[in-house]
């Protein structure tokens, strides 16, 4: 077996590994969930991750997939697709602040507004990330990014138990959320040396990579998404949030065989 095979092998262990451990505390965390907070709370998240996962999506400008499919790379190279995400994300980030009171308004929910502001800094942290994550995938290697990745979730997982514990509520959902992406942050500077550099060398040659992804993560935001863009607007938080329940648990299945 060639050195090549046997990392190949290793890495799909440690991804089947992860979905295995994601859908898993997924699953736990929804059932526990779902005696102890009103579906009315679910309702509100679901419309939360809802805008924030669209700021999210159009947030990717590709660099991993830039990184990884290119043949040869320099630091020029790592370090502008890193700065593209970062000015992107940057960007997306001003304008989901200056529009929140807008989607308050639309949902006609008052408390949106303060839970996008608070879940928006999602955004930041995760164009932060550092690109050495990017370089272990490129190396095949998947031992310490499945640790970094398990160990944000376990730890999301507890920081959401003991908030609902003392006080349920659906922040705690949200303050999950944002606990597992900035240990994804702070830990990815630990399991790789590199440290990225703010440069606009070859934006531009990026660019012309990403721009078409942007546009394919528009529309497949949208043909994914459409059922729950239609029922968070018509419909009351407590339905909302047993529709995104009863989808969650239906997708499970599919999930696990086909990954994210």
């Amino acid at each position: 077996m060639t050195d090549l095979t046997t990392r190949v092998l290793k890495s799909s262990f440690f991804l089947i590994s992860f979905r295995f451990v994601q859908r898993v505390i997924g699953l736990v965390s929804l059932i526990i969930l779902a005696r102890i907070l009103s579906p009315e709370d679910f309702g509100i998240v679901a419309i939360v991750t809802l805008i924030i996962g669209f700021f999210e999506t159009m947030s990717d400008a590709g660099a991993q997939q830039y990184l990884i499919q290119k043949q040869s790379i320099n630091r020029s190279d790592i370090d502008s697709a890193w700065s593209l995400n970062l000015f992107i994300s940057l960007g997306l980030w001003v304008f989901l602040l200056i529009i929140a009171p807008h989607f308050a308004e639309f949902y006609d929910n008052p408390e949106l507004e303060l839970l996008l502001y608070v879940i928006s800094s999602v955004l930041i942290f995760k164009a932060l990330v550092s690109p050495g994550v990017i370089l272990l995938k490129r190396d095949l290697n998947y031992l310490q990014i499945f640790y970094l990745q398990v160990t944000a979730k376990l730890v999301s997982f507890a920081c959401v138990m003991t908030i609902v514990y003392f006080h349920p509520t659906y922040w705690a959902l949200v303050f999950g959320t944002i606990v597992s992406i900035i240990i994804e942050f702070s830990g990815s500077y630990l399991i790789h040396e590199y440290r990225p550099k703010i440069t606009v060398k070859r934006i531009k040659k990026q660019w012309q990579f990403s721009k078409w992804l942007v546009l394919r993560n528009f529309f497949g935001f949208f043909r994914g998404q459409v059922d729950l863009i239609l029922v968070t607007k018509y419909f009351n938080p407590a339905t909302i949030g047993l529709y995104n329940m009863s989808r969650q648990i239906g997708f499970l299945p599919s999930n696990e065989l086909l990954g994210p």
